[in-house]
């Protein structure tokens, strides 16, 4: 048929365009609701300023801050207190990075007060999932199978691909902290910077996140609880991410 006769011929029925949603690289991330974190150094009119978090482990946080950086260095040390709903605990922070928003540390608390109060802020932050699913005939088709997509509307989600009913590959966000399994087997855990002051960053989308291959325990624990919530998971690539993050944890 010609380009001109398939203009003009009146009685063919033209298909509609399937639409398909291009999902991003990761979810989007927001600063993480029912915490903050005052610093000794950050003070406005003489009060410590409650500072906002975009992502937090047993092992570190991030809290977002745009102003005068100057006495904020890397590796230097600051001092203050997270607050978790009605709970409270004083930390000691070693500066890992420093973006134009960021500022990602690692908590150097020896007690276990600040892990439990973590653990209980993720529990409680999963047992109020409110999850969406995207059917898989409505997402952009991916080169290695059938994709499928569970997302939250906080900081996080779950997009997984399979393959003969064989999950290949998945990338798992939970409050800032990124676990991705690539074609092959490799799972690495990532958390997201705006820098270049780690020679492990690596740009994904417009922002960067800096990639290991370890994933530390609590995150692992708290992913795996994450997936088991998910009602309308298939059965068997739910027993299959679980095996694999089950796995990385040994």
């Amino acid at each position: 048929m010609s380009f001109f006769s398939k203009i003009f011929r009146k009685d063919e029925q033209i298909e509609p365009e399937k639409q398909v949603i291009d999902r991003e690289s990761r979810v989007k991330t927001v600063s993480l609701e029912n915490i903050t974190l005052k610093l000794d150094n950050i003070q406005e009119n003489g009060s410590k300023v409650a500072l906002k978090l975009e992502n937090i482990s047993a092992q570190g946080l991030a809290f977002i801050y745009e102003k005068d950086k100057s006495e904020i260095a890397v590796s230097t040390t600051l001092q203050g207190v997270v607050f978790i709903r009605d709970n409270d605990c004083p930390v000691s922070l070693e500066v890992r990075y420093v973006g134009p928003r960021r500022v990602g540390c690692l908590v150097k608390n020896q007690d276990r007060k600040y892990h439990n109060m973590v653990n209980k802020y993720f529990l409680d932050e999963l047992a109020a999932l409110d999850l969406h699913q995207v059917k898989s005939e409505k997402l952009k088709n991916d080169p290695d199978g059938v994709p499928a997509w569970f997302f939250g509307d906080r900081n996080y989600e779950l997009y997984y691909v399979e393959d003969n009913n064989q999950v290949v590959k998945f990338n798992l966000s939970i409050f800032g902290n990124i676990i991705d399994l690539k074609p092959g087997g490799n799972i690495t855990c990532s958390t997201i910077i705006e820098d270049n002051t780690t020679t492990r960053a690596k740009f994904k989308k417009t922002e960067m996140v800096e990639t290991t291959s370890k994933v530390p325990a609590d995150i692992l624990e708290h992913a795996k609880k994450f997936v088991s919530y998910i009602e309308d998971l298939n059965a068997d690539h739910r027993e299959q991410i679980l095996k694999i993050l089950e796995e990385a944890s040994s």
